[in-house]
């Protein structure tokens, strides 16, 4: 039997210079290792965006578009269990955001990552959102195993949909592609975006609701896949209602600005690989 323990491998803490990127270089010494989720602490998520992730030469990324670094937090707005019938009362506050049984990124499930041999480099791109310098770390979480066969990859994946500027009084159209098959299940906001901070907005941009998600100002009114063909998830039923994005096909993520100044929208799409 082929022995397999948890094992978290950290990065330095790294100072990035304001607006600008560096790339994090991560490294399995104790053996075969293979990631199952990113994760970056709570308190520094807002000042970043995650553009890429290697193992060895090969993104792990599966189209171009940045990540927020806050949906690698430990307290991700994509946790299915927000769906809970026992949370619905916005006027009650959460008591799992602080349960740690709750937060463990693994209850996600594990990420389509590639496995790294022993001695090779994993690579984290980030950019720093601020105009001071910020210091960024994080760490690795996944299964090191005593040979180099390949484990059970994950199923999970992710598209990142970058960071958009949507004037006021308009409606911008945030449009991404991926690179495999992929079905995407839920629309994940981080909560800079979504103050004021109330449970019941969390509980909006986590959740597979339709038409239409409010934060504040800025109204996500569709979301659609356009390629080899034309379906909306959001149906009026009050399901996510997706569809397989196939190789070349675009997601399309219709915002409105209800507010007299420009405001940004950034997110991303978690679901499974087909």
């Amino acid at each position: 039997m082929i022995q397999v323990t948890s094992e978290r491998i950290k990065t330095n803490a790294v100072v990035v210079a304001g607006t600008d990127s560096a790339n994090i270089d991560l490294i399995s010494e104790r053996g075969s290792f293979q990631p199952r989720n990113i994760v970056v602490p709570t308190e520094i998520a807002s000042d970043f965006f995650v553009t890429d992730f290697k193992v060895g030469r090969n993104s792990q990324f599966i189209s171009c578009g940045a990540v927020p670094a806050g949906f690698f937090t430990r307290v991700c707005d994509c946790d299915p269990r927000v769906n809970d019938p026992r949370v619905s009362d916005p006027r009650v506050s959460d008591p799992r955001v602080s349960d740690p049984r709750v937060s463990d990124p693994h209850d996600r499930g594990s990420f389509a990552f590639d496995r790294l041999p022993r001695g090779m480099t994993m690579t984290l791109s980030v950019t720093n959102t601020n105009a001071e310098a910020k210091t960024f770390e994080a760490c690795v979480e996944g299964d090191l195993r005593a040979t180099d066969l390949d484990g059970e990859k994950g199923r999970r994946a992710f598209i990142g949909l970058g960071h958009t500027i949507v004037p006021p009084r308009r409606t911008a159209v945030v449009a991404v592609q991926a690179q495999v098959v992929f079905k995407p299940e839920n629309l994940y906001v981080p909560q800079e975006v979504i103050e004021p901070r109330t449970i019941w907005s969390q509980i909006l941009a986590r959740s597979k609701v339709a038409t239409p998600l409010r934060f504040t100002h800025l109204h996500v009114v569709d979301l659609r896949v356009v390629g080899s063909c034309v379906k909306n998830f959001m149906d009026g039923t009050k399901k996510f209602n997706c569809s397989v994005m196939l190789p070349g096909d675009w997601l399309c993520v219709d915002v409105f600005n209800d507010s007299d100044a420009p405001l940004a929208f950034y997110g991303a799409v978690v679901g499974e690989l087909c």
